[in-house]
């Protein structure tokens, strides 16, 4: 049985002006023209979205940036008096009912946080702004050390709150997180603690220096390329200086200096880093 908001694989049963009528033996969808890839061969299988267009089924080969039972971090494309209406990726729109949202005012082009769900009925899917109502306290399968993927959904006074493995509650705290962290942001972080009440510290670094070491190398390598080679950072720096810019710890920023230091990979100076000049080879001499 084909029901919306769901992956199937059907079968291409008649080329029409509008596109290509697939099915399952049972129920025919519309895969429109303007939303087809494939030449049309009678019989052959492919893999589609389904999703309901008023009161019909429609197919699409794009793939929606999330499906039910996952958070996502989308564009309100319109405001309603009765929600809000975001960008799912495909020719449909995800509905966002007033009941769901977690403020009153929002704007097209702002980014929302939500977690995909049946509605009412059970029919078709809904997004719901109240992350938390969705995070689990319980069973959590993870250790200090572990590595997540993480979405952020929300800033605090702490610090970061975040989606940890679409299941969990993660919190980076400001020291441990950058400023140019953003709502919607999807990274790699690290467990830093689980906590008695269920909820789990981050970190963007392991802990101990030789499991953060490859990953603060890459860190301060990739910032010192987005400067065009060039940090002003040096001992001089102030804890908050370098946090802001690298998003590590003085000390961390310290050893992984001197580290790739010894391996001629940047040059220090009393108040900046640099990435060595790479001479040109000189040209063979000409006998």
């Amino acid at each position: 049985m084909i029901q919306p908001d769901r992956y199937f694989r059907l079968k291409m049963k008649k080329k029409i002006s509008a596109g290509i009528l697939l099915t399952d033996g049972e129920t025919d969808v519309l895969l429109p023209a303007s939303d087809s890839r494939p030449s049309f061969q009678k019989g052959k299988e492919t893999d589609v979205f389904v999703y309901n267009n008023r009161d019909s089924l429609r197919a699409t080969e794009r793939r929606p940036f999330a499906v039910q039972g996952e958070f996502a971090a989308l564009t309100v494309k319109s405001v309603e008096p009765f929600g809000v209406f975001a960008d799912w990726g495909i020719p449909k729109d995800l509905f966002i009912p007033s009941r769901n949202l977690d403020h009153d005012e929002y704007e097209p082009g702002e980014t929302i946080i939500v977690r995909l769900t049946p509605n009412f009925g059970g029919d078709t899917t809904v997004g719901d702004c109240y992350i938390e109502d969705y995070l689990e306290t319980d069973g959590i399968d993870l250790k200090p050390n572990d590595k997540v993927e993480i979405l952020i959904y929300k800033l605090t006074k702490l610090g970061a709150c975040a989606v940890v493995g679409n299941r969990f509650f993660g919190l980076l705290y400001h020291h441990d997180a950058q400023n140019a962290f953003y709502i919607g942001e999807r990274r790699n972080a690290y467990v830093k603690k689980i906590r008695e009440d269920g909820r789990i510290d981050l970190t963007l670094f392991p802990q101990g220096y030789r499991a953060s070491q490859p990953v603060a190398e890459k860190t301060l390598l990739d910032a010192l390329k987005a400067a065009g080679g060039v940090l002003p950072l040096g001992d001089a720096s102030s804890p908050e200086e370098i946090e802001a810019a690298v998003g590590m710890s003085k000390a961390l920023f310290k050893r992984t200096a001197g580290a790739l230091y010894k391996r001629g990979k940047i040059l220090i100076f009393d108040n900046k880093i640099t990435v060595p000049l790479r001479r040109k080879p000189r040209p063979p001499r000409r006998s």
